[in-house]
């Protein structure tokens, strides 16, 4: 493990750069200010009963975010929303993978264009088969794969030519969604089946699927796959050393989260408890101390190491002993309350608002001395840390500063922080940016002539914005002639009238078993009943007035409720037993919610900001035989 850390350490210092950027089409018809992917949805969200006879919870009122993320079984929230997680973090909730060398974005009108970092400024173009949309893009070292709109897939390899091959699924199948580990690719189908391709030793080979059952989820390492079915039971395939062989202690066990590292899984159980298979040394093996017993409330995963939440607050590491393997003595025995992972180390936000980190110094496994913690948020990039106080002062520590440094951001509501290999760069609600970490990461503001930033997006190397007037700019380190490292500052090339709109990042990835605050709630259906009254509150604007969600039918007219607005149900005068639901898609990072606003979200899934399948919240009304006029 040690020898591997070495290596990519090397890589990142100045011989090779990962990741790859690609843009959602136009076609679309959205409009999205930040990165973004599509959430997905499953199962039904039963709010707690409301007691009539009680008049502070015959009134329920909860945002929407905290109905989300409290009112699913860990089961359901797998499958949830897809997570944007922090780009350059290989493995750590990541299932899909950025190339060497190239960058990709998808055009608006539908094709794709790629640059080599070694030749920004001289773009490709594959042909892209008549009639057909690129939907969504996923890579991994040698290759992109593309989904179209019509659900085929092509593949084209990255060898510097324009040539895309069509490939060819089962007859009468679609593709709904691609993914990669480092050397193949899984497409869901829309029979509930996989097709896969690339190596046959690390998860090429398509593995046979049990009759009746469908895959819900994917998730990958490095060189294998773990799928999870409809019936909460796992499929395991690709390197058996790595992962892709289950042992037998799981077979017909049903399991509601699976994580991995680079070459191994860990997996919780609907019973509470924890198994872990693959390579012992990158987590693969359970320590013996492990208490099973406890509940855990998530599970983190670095390249080599797990670090298990439980609820209690107490934490539990295993796995490369380097990389914050060994389970660290907590100061003052305060509560942990969260886990962030960079490539080789851990840090913890414990009770109280303090940081702790451990594993890989030069990974930001030790904390720097931290004045004035009173922490806003934190994220990790692959070598280092940054945390953000509430005064709008960014500390960060890692390669790049390993006894830490800072750095006054202005006083700016941040949308959100893009991390790359080292470095670290804030987009603010105005649209302006502010970088800091290591200049060849790309931690130097770039000059961006009085223009304002849409959408931005990492690499291992660096950053590419998509400025106000369309153009893209990228900024960060690359190698020279002579390979050293130097910086780059520039626009890119893209061909005029290609009309490019927004970006997202490969780096960027999706989880499958982590949840996070939505955008917000699209209502598609809220039929008019005698059973009572939805009402939300839009906070917002400042009202304390709660208002009725109007009568919905279908996707063309769909309401829309931010995150941040309270949901409640009120019943009505004697009724009591189970409402009619209320029927909404999720809308993901990234989608634009007016609260009372309606929209049209008939285009939903892959490529969208609202979620494919639609959850419905329910509640029940408990009678007690009377009813409390208040």
């Amino acid at each position: 493990m040690i020898r591997r850390r070495l290596f990519i350490k090397l890589l990142f210092i100045g011989l090779i750069v990962e990741g790859v950027f690609f843009m959602t089409p136009e076609s679309l018809g959205l409009d999205f200010n930040i990165t973004h992917h599509a959430p997905v949805a499953n199962g039904t969200a039963t709010l707690p009963s409301i007691d009539e006879n009680t008049p502070s919870s015959k009134i329920l009122g909860q945002s929407v975010d905290t109905i989300f993320n409290a009112n699913f079984n860990p089961q359901e929230q797998q499958l949830l929303i897809r997570k944007n997680v922090i780009p350059g973090l290989p493995l750590n909730s990541i299932n899909e993978y950025g190339s060497s060398f190239n960058f990709a974005a998808l055009l608006g009108n539908g094709g794709v264009v790629a640059w080599s970092i070694y030749n920004l400024n001289n773009p490709l173009f594959p042909e892209i088969p008549y009639g057909k949309k690129i939907v969504s893009v996923t890579s991994n070292d040698q290759s992109f794969s593309m989904l179209f709109n019509d659900g085929s897939v092509g593949f084209w390899d990255l060898t510097g030519n324009s040539t895309m091959t069509q490939l060819r699924l089962p007859e009468g199948t679609k593709a709904i969604s691609v993914f990669s580990n480092r050397q193949a690719f899984v497409a869901l189908l829309n029979t509930g089946k996989i097709f896969c391709w690339g190596n046959l030793d690390n998860g090429g080979a398509t593995p046979f699927i049990a009759k009746g059952r469908s895959v819900q989820s994917i998730v990958a390492n490095d060189n294998a796959f773990v799928a999870i079915l409809d019936d909460g039971t796992i499929q395991c395939w690709g390197d058996p050393s790595t992962g892709g062989l289950m042992p037998s202690s799981l077979k017909g066990k049903v399991v509601s989260t699976v994580v991995p590292t680079a070459y191994a899984f860990a997996a919780i159980l609907d019973n509470g408890s924890v198994q872990c298979w693959g390579n012992a040394l990158a987590g693969g093996k359970l320590p013996v101390e492990f208490p099973q017993k406890k509940e855990i409330q998530s599970i983190t995963a670095n390249i080599d190491a797990f670090a298990v939440l439980f609820k209690d607050g107490s934490v539990q590491c295993w796995g490369d002993r380097l990389s914050g393997g060994i389970t660290p003595n907590i100061s003052n025995g305060k509560k942990v309350l969260s886990i962030f992972a960079s490539g080789y180390a851990f840090t913890a936000l414990l009770d109280g608002g303090t940081l702790q980190s451990w594993g890989d110094a030069s990974s930001g496994g030790v904390l720097p001395q931290i004045t004035n913690q009173q922490f806003s948020s934190c994220t990790a990039s692959m070598y280092s840390f940054t945390a953000i106080l509430a005064n709008r002062v960014a500390w960060y520590w890692g390669l790049h500063a390993e006894q830490g440094a800072m750095v006054n951001l202005p006083n700016k509501k941040i949308v959100f922080v893009a991390a790359s290999g080292n470095a670290f760069t804030a987009l603010f609600d105005d649209g302006t940016i502010r970088s800091w970490g290591d200049p060849y990461s790309g931690g130097k503001t770039p000059d961006l002539a009085g223009q304002t930033v849409k959408s931005l997006v990492s690499n291992f190397q660096g950053f590419v914005a998509l400025l106000n007037n369309g153009q893209l700019h990228a900024w960060g380190g690359r190698i020279g002639s002579l390979g050293e490292p130097y910086l780059f500052n520039q626009e890119l090339n893209v061909e005029p009238g290609k009309n490019t709109v927004a970006l997202v990042s490969v780096l960027n990835k999706v989880s499958f078993y982590q949840t996070d605050q939505l955008t917000g709630i699209a209502v598609v259906q809220n039929n008019s009943s005698s059973h009572g009254e939805w009402q939300y509150l839009d906070l917002e604007s400042g009202s304390t007035a709660w208002k009725v969600v109007p009568a919905v039918n279908g996707d063309k007219e769909a309401f829309l409720i931010s995150g941040d607005s309270k949901l409640r149900f009120v019943p009505a005068q004697n009724f009591y037993g189970t409402p009619l639901p209320l029927a909404v898609r999720l809308i993901g990072l990234g989608g634009q919610v007016q609260t009372g606003a309606s929209a049209d979200v008939s285009l939903h899934g892959d490529g969208t900001a609202y979620s494919d399948n639609v959850i419905s919240l329910t509640t029940s009304i408990k009678s007690s035989g009377w009813w409390p006029w208040n």
